[in-house]
């Protein structure tokens, strides 16, 4: 097993996360027997890698006015009332 990358994970969360890569790459494999030690370091690796990289930047706000809803009108308001 490798050396776990530094991250804000607990242990207990990393090894849920590379448990849960590993049997997501088991099916995806086919769901072939025998090969439980290769999902896992491969697994491991891909968690460690995200773990590690820096977080994305959130995407700038949008910073048009938010749209409206169309004013009622008086037609629009009767619609569905008995005349």
């Amino acid at each position: 097993m490798s050396k776990p990358a530094k991250s804000t994970a607990a242990p207990v969360q990393r090894e849920a996360m590379i448990r849960e890569a590993a049997y997501f790459l088991y099916e995806n494999d086919g769901c072939v027997d025998g090969r439980e030690l290769e999902h896992w370091v491969t697994a491991e690796a891909l968690i460690d890698e995200t773990l590690s990289a820096p977080a994305t930047p959130a995407a700038p706000a949008d910073k048009r006015a938010p749209a409206r809803a169309p004013a009622r009108t008086k037609r629009s308001a009767a619609v569905g009332t008995a005349h």
